[in-house]
């Protein structure tokens, strides 16, 4: 029986894990997670960098990046003082990430309950892996031919001497 399932925040998952591996602990990928937190912080920087140019002034969101990143317990005080008045600031993108964040509170949790051994980091992988195969197999004549790479490339196999018999 299936314990655990790991996806991302994709609707349809959502509802094709509650159909067919209810059961089962459903855990958010830490990965996508992050993955939102960054776009959301890097529209904020330039959205932020973009209008106080426009007006004369010093962007204030420059070297705040790695501060939203950075564990509490590493920051410096005068990080600690430049993270506070960034949290405080409110800035749309990042309630809506906070939104989001609540709104799949269980389903984060769940990552304690799962003891954090499970990431879609291997299939993020694989997926990569064959859209790059098919990126080049680009060209060839026939599925077969495409599907020998994605064995060569996805199994691991060894690639032939020669793709071709000379007489």
């Amino acid at each position: 029986m299936l314990e655990f399932i790991c996806s991302d925040m994709w609707k349809p998952y959502f509802k094709v894990i509650a159909k067919k591996a209810g059961q089962a602990i459903h855990v958010l990928d830490r990965f996508h997670i992050m993955a939102h937190l960054n776009k959301a912080i890097d529209k904020v920087r330039a959205e932020e960098a973009t209008a106080l140019k426009t007006k004369g002034y010093e962007p204030i969101l420059t070297q705040t990046r790695w501060l939203l990143l950075k564990r509490p317990e590493n920051l410096s005080e005068p990080q600690n003082l430049k993270l506070a008045d960034l949290l405080r600031s409110k800035i749309e993108p990042m309630k809506k990430v906070a939104r989001m964040l609540k709104k799949h509170r269980s389903l984060l949790l769940n990552w304690f309950r799962a003891k954090g051994q499970f990431s879609s980091g291997v299939v993020e992988g694989f997926n990569t892996k064959a859209k790059l195969t098919t990126r080049k197999a680009y060209g060839f004549r026939t599925y077969h031919g495409a599907e020998i790479a994605w064995y060569h490339t996805l199994g691991a196999l060894p690639v032939p001497e020669s793709a071709h018999r000379f007489c």
